[in-house]
Order: structure tokens, then sequence, then C-alpha cells
């Protein structure tokens, strides 16, 4: 596997997604685009919320991808459970922010 130079992080095109309530701007179209523009990976970040990224987006990029896929996801048996079955290459447990 070639060396990562590259990652792109699409989490805050789906936020704007979101906030609009619209199905523009599409993640999976802005990685097709960073791919294209030569990035070695996608990252994504599926929360227990899913305030950015949502399952069908995971799915999708992992089905499109011709690059590295990183999926970030909270630390639940769910999340576990759909990486298991969309199998990223890079797969990251991330804590919630704990505020004292």
């Amino acid at each position: 596997m070639a060396e990562l130079l590259l990652g792109v992080n699409i989490d805050h095109i789906a936020t704007l997604r979101n906030a609009r309530g619209t199905a523009y701007p599409d993640p999976v179209q802005a990685a097709f685009i960073a791919e294209q523009a030569g990035a070695d990976g996608i990252t994504v970040h599926l929360r227990e919320d899913r305030r950015h990224i949502t399952d069908r987006d995971v799915r999708i990029l992992r089905q499109t991808l011709d690059t590295r896929m990183n999926l970030e996801m909270a630390v639940t048996e769910e999340m576990l459970k759909i990486a298991c079955e969309t199998q990223p290459i890079f797969a990251a447990w991330c804590r919630k922010n704990v505020r004292k």
C-alpha cells in the first residue's frame, strides 16, 4: 500500500447538507472530487447522533471510493457493527469529549 500523503475529511460537507435540509452539497461527490484532485484517502466521522455523516454516506463511500477510507466512529457496539459490515481500510474509535 502506498504512503498516505493527503487525507481529506469530508464531514463539514455533510454538515452543510444537513444544515440546509437538502441533498446538497453531497459528501460522496466531494469525496470523488477530492480523489480526482489527488487525495490518497477520505476520512469520515460517523457519530451516534448522525449530525454530519450518515450510515448511507458511509456505505456509498465504501462502495465507490478508489482511495482509502478512514472511518472515525463513536465507541459503541453499533459502530463496531457498521465498521465490520463496511470494512473501511482504516477505522478509529473516538471518545466523546468529556467536560470537567
